[in-house]
This record gives C-alpha cells, structure tokens and sequence, in this order.
C-alpha cells in the first residue's frame, strides 16, 4: 500500500518536486520487499524503488510495474514516462522503499 510523502526534508521535497514536473508522483512502501535488481545489467543491486503506470480510462494496455535498484532508477523511469502516448495520460508512480528516513 503505497502511503503519500509529506516531505520532511530538503532532498525529499525536491525529488517530490522534480517528479512531479515529469508527470510522477512520490510514495513509500513501508512493506517494500528488497530484491535483486533485475534490471542491472552486470551485478545485481537491491531494489529501493518501484515505479508503476497505471492505464488511463479508455487504454487497453495493463498496468506496468518495475522494481528497480538506484542506478537503475533514472533510467526506467524515463522510459516509463517516454512510452506514455501524447494522449495518455496514465499516472506514474514511483513508491520508495521504506519511506523517508
């Protein structure tokens, strides 16, 4: 279940921030279960986010989910927001493990 940032502090705030400009929105996972990174392409790293698209009304296309490690992250997110089509307007979110420190 994934519970909405009040930002505490000043990294936070900004990443909430900067996510929100690119059409995401920022959460945590309290209950996030670390993994290794499947999308790391040498040496696996633990995931510390999950970034979800969820389909709009009228789009047929499922929901897309990715747990990700942090150097993975940038990456994935923007090819999530990239293959958005310029009508959709599916919300992005990406839930961070554990919420904030």
């Amino acid at each position: 279940m994934t519970t909405a940032y009040k930002p505490a502090d000043t990294a936070t705030s900004e990443l909430a921030a900067a996510l929100e400009a690119m059409g995401a929105t920022l959460g945590y996972d309290p209950h996030f279960v670390h993994a290794d990174c499947e999308w790391c392409p040498d040496q696996p790293r633990i995931t510390e986010f999950r970034i979800t698209r969820r389909p709009g009304p009228g789009f047929q296309h499922e929901q897309d989910e990715a747990e990700v490690c942090l150097s993975c992250f940038t990456p994935v997110l923007r090819a999530a927001l990239d293959e958005r089509a310029e009508d959709d307007d599916a919300p992005i979110y990406v839930e961070h493990a554990g919420g904030p420190r």
